[in-house]
């Protein structure tokens, strides 16, 4: 099983460097396999946990490179359970803990994905037991929970207390200044949501997504203001951004635009095209 794995890998290598990266998954799925019967074998701790992350990490990539995001999402959890068992028979290696980090930040995009959001919510507590002080962090967790497609997993108090500590970190962070407003505008204080998503804009690049997110809580918070023109205005700025810049944003910001975009047009009494 040893000599498969190793010719396995040596094939995965060959395909990617001829440019075939797809052609990897099925000889990275035999590895893996082979990797994980070796594991049941030996009652000790597993001797092949680096096997099964690398090939788990490789077919997650592939997954989410095919859009399966459900696949790469079940992956990407074998690969943080390896690291959560790397952590803690070693919980003072820094190397395992910023691997172990590192995954679960991917797990908390392929979970979002893959509209999967209780599980979504556990991956970003995870994030924050693993880097407590982490104002990025912070700022993860209080998006969620002001903007989760989810009304039920909201939480706007939480979203407000995480948000304004990232905020008081990092002052011109135009995502954390955008992020708290959104948080207000959820928290029914659209007055001061108005004021921290105009410094937002203040802060951000004119290409950043950021852009679009301000603009749309603008649009729902001066709707709640009763500000019929300042919200329209806002929400055409929204508009034209998207016109000449959607095609560069990732899927992961994508998808959690399409919600508020829905969201923001309702409010004014637009449908969007499907």
């Amino acid at each position: 099983r040893l000599r498969l794995i190793d010719a396995y890998d040596r094939l995965c290598l060959t395909l990617h460097s001829s440019g075939k990266p797809l052609a990897m998954e099925e000889p990275a799925r035999r590895a893996l396999a082979h990797a994980e019967h070796l594991t049941t074998e030996d009652d000790s701790i597993p001797r092949y946990l680096d096997e099964i992350a690398k090939f788990s990490n490789l077919l997650a990539l592939i997954a989410y490179q095919q859009k399966k995001y459900g696949t790469a999402e079940k992956h990407t959890r074998r690969v943080c359970e390896i690291g959560e068992q790397c952590l803690t028979a070693d919980p003072k290696n820094t190397k395992h803990r910023q691997n172990l980090l590192s995954q679960t930040g991917n797990l908390v995009l392929l979970t979002q994905l893959a509209a999967n959001y209780h599980a979504q919510q556990q991956a970003i507590e995870r994030l924050l037991q693993l880097d407590p002080d982490a104002p990025a962090g912070w700022n993860t967790m209080a998006w969620f929970l002001a903007t989760c497609p989810d009304a039920k997993l909201r939480q706007a108090g939480r979203a407000v207390d995480l948000a304004k500590k990232a905020v008081a970190r990092e002052p011109k962070n135009a995502d954390f200044r955008g992020t708290l407003g959104a948080a207000l505008v959820r928290a029914h204080d659209a007055k001061a949501a108005v004021k921290e998503l105009g410094k937002s804009l203040e802060h951000c690049p004119k290409i950043d997504n950021n852009n679009a997110f301000a603009r749309l809580f603008l649009t729902l918070a001066h709707h709640k203001l009763g500000n019929p023109k300042e919200a329209r205005e806002a929400f055409d700025g929204a508009v034209r951004w998207l016109a000449e810049h959607e095609k560069t944003m990732d899927d992961q910001h994508r998808a959690s635009l399409r919600h508020l975009h829905t969201d923001a047009a309702a409010a004014l009494g637009l449908t969007l095209p499907k």
